[in-house]
């Protein structure tokens, strides 16, 4: 066995490292059967073992996401935040002039809180906050092909005085 060779558990450890950064299945094993030395046949066993345990890894990962985000949602929904389509429905539901909204007011020297339909300014802004939520606002992407060519143009003004007629 000459020094140049790798291990099984050498070869599995590059295989994995390759795997995690993407790269493809040939690549792979041509440079393990190179620096190995062995067979094609046994360093595709070696490969399958390394699958396995990344494939195995990358479940266990997910899993752990899953349950993050199983955990980040139970909380948000403890924490009583209004999901998207619910903020639109308040939102359209002002802009429509369906509920009541409390405003400041004026009542005999008191600043109270009122309930009162809401004015024209009310349900503007409500449409204003409804057409950012869904990007109506949001510049129109284009693609521009090719190149852009400017022509400079030189105008000559001529000015000339009045004519006296004394």
């Amino acid at each position: 066995m000459s020094n140049d060779k790798i291990s099984k558990a050498t070869a599995i450890k590059s295989i994995l490292s390759d795997l995690k950064k993407g790269i493809d299945k040939k690549t792979i094993l041509s440079k393990i059967v190179k620096k190995s030395q062995k067979d094609e046949r046994t360093v595709r066993r070696w490969y399958d073992d390394a699958e396995k345990e990344y494939k195995g890894d990358a479940n266990l990962i997910l899993g752990k996401v899953s349950e993050r985000k199983a955990e980040a949602l139970g909380e948000v929904a403890k924490m009583d935040i209004l999901s998207i389509a619910e903020r639109q429905k308040i939102l359209s539901d002002i802009a429509q002039g369906n509920v009541k909204i409390t405003k400041p007011m004026m009542f005999m020297g008191e600043i109270i809180q009122a309930e009162v339909m809401p004015d024209f300014s009310d349900r503007k802004a409500a449409i204003d906050l409804l057409n950012k939520m869904d990007g109506s606002y949001s510049p129109i992407k284009t693609e521009h092909i090719g190149e852009v060519k400017t022509t400079q143009s030189i105008i000559n003004i001529e000015i000339t005085p009045p004519l006296n007629n004394d």
